[in-house]
């Protein structure tokens, strides 16, 4: 519900337009030498859709509140790392794994995270009413959804083994011997059944491409038709970081120490 909400307060109403359905020929060329066409596309013998720009677009989505939202999410999330976990951890025994818009997963160094996190000064941005009852940070449902608050996607059970690839393409491997596996464009029934965790390790340490062929229903000019298609399910080419030699930590390209590093390479 928030994100629908959200994606209508960023829509582009000027990207909108009127399709029509056209079946007599005169009307079909009236239409296209109209200033406001925009393309046309045969159906069958007998229909052709035309689009047209509309000539009057009423601007009334308030792009700043969609502005607002990203701004102010991308500060609580500073925020919460730098000024809050950082601080508490310090640089040298917590760092980001892996970070999503609104997800953080870390790697720290520390004696017993869950006593730390019951020492935690900040412990009121955590939601941990997904903890069994009997677990001591169960904190009996205080923060439960409430906005803003992070919480434990694992509910208490720790992590064996992370494997991240690219944005949207992961593996964990958590304590009670479950695999959550992600990969965006891949169907879920695919991952499932044909992709295993070890498949995004060789993929990270021996830089392996892994595809994936499946059936698809797709629909073109309104007839219904079953694609086999082949992509790439597993890849460890991310052309947002650079991996560096231990195949483990990255840097975003850019990065001041990217060009002494490949001078030294």
């Amino acid at each position: 519900m928030n994100n629908s909400i959200f994606g209508k307060t960023l829509e582009n109403k000027r990207k909108h337009l009127n399709v029509r359905l056209v079946t007599n020929a005169k009307k079909l060329e009236k239409l296209v030498q109209k200033p406001n066409f925009q393309t046309s596309f045969i159906i069958n013998d007998n229909i052709v859709a035309v689009a047209m720009n509309k000539t009057v677009v009423k601007m009334d989505r308030p792009l700043y509140v969609g502005m607002c939202i990203m701004d102010i999410s991308k500060t609580l999330m500073y925020d919460f790392h730098y000024n809050k976990m950082v601080s508490f951890y310090g640089r040298n025994n917590i760092g980001i794994a892996y970070m999503d818009t609104d997800s953080y997963l870390y790697w720290i160094k520390c004696q017993e995270l869950y006593e730390d996190l019951r020492t935690f000064p900040y412990t009121n941005e955590f939601d941990f009413s997904d903890y069994p009852q009997e677990h001591p940070n169960y904190d009996k449902g205080k923060n439960k959804k409430v906005l803003g608050k992070f919480k434990d996607e694992t509910k208490s059970v720790p992590l064996q083994e992370f494997v991240a690839l690219m944005p949207k393409m992961y593996a964990v491997k958590i304590d009670a011997g479950e695999v959550i596996k992600k990969a965006k464009g891949v169907k879920t029934q695919f991952l499932k059944k044909n992709i295993v965790f070890d498949q995004y390790k060789e993929c990270l340490f021996e830089n392996k491409t892994i595809n994936a062929t499946f059936n698809s229903i797709r629909s073109y000019n309104h007839t219904l038709y079953t694609i086999k298609s082949t992509k790439k399910a597993l890849s460890s080419y991310d052309d947002k970081r650079k991996i560096l030699q231990d195949g483990i930590h990255t840097l975003p390209y850019g990065h001041y120490s990217l060009t002494r590093i490949d001078t030294d390479e």
